[in-house]
């Protein structure tokens, strides 16, 4: 048996304000475990300003004397107009 355009309405109708109930007690379901806030009032300070001076020196905490040795002679290289070539051996 075919549904008249009136019936679908009808059921249609019905579902969504079932719907909206449900959404509807949800929210307000939640929304009655809300804790207490307390509200101050905040107070402004002036604003805050400090001047650094320095001698503009910048000086280490420490320091490391970094030196380099070398043990073995430089390997041989051959010169090709203005490239130096090494030659492995």
């Amino acid at each position: 048996m075919a549904m008249s355009r009136k019936k679908k309405i009808i059921i249609g109708s019905v579902a969504g304000v079932v719907l909206l109930a449900v959404v509807i007690g949800s929210i307000l379901a939640t929304r009655k475990d809300t804790p207490e806030v307390t509200v101050v009032k905040i107070e402004t300070r002036p604003e805050l300003r400090s001047t650094v001076t320095s001698s503009g020196e910048i000086r280490p905490i420490g320091s490391t004397a970094v030196a380099s040795t070398i043990t073995s002679p430089a390997p041989p290289t051959a010169r090709a107009g203005a490239w130096a070539i090494r030659v492995h051996e």
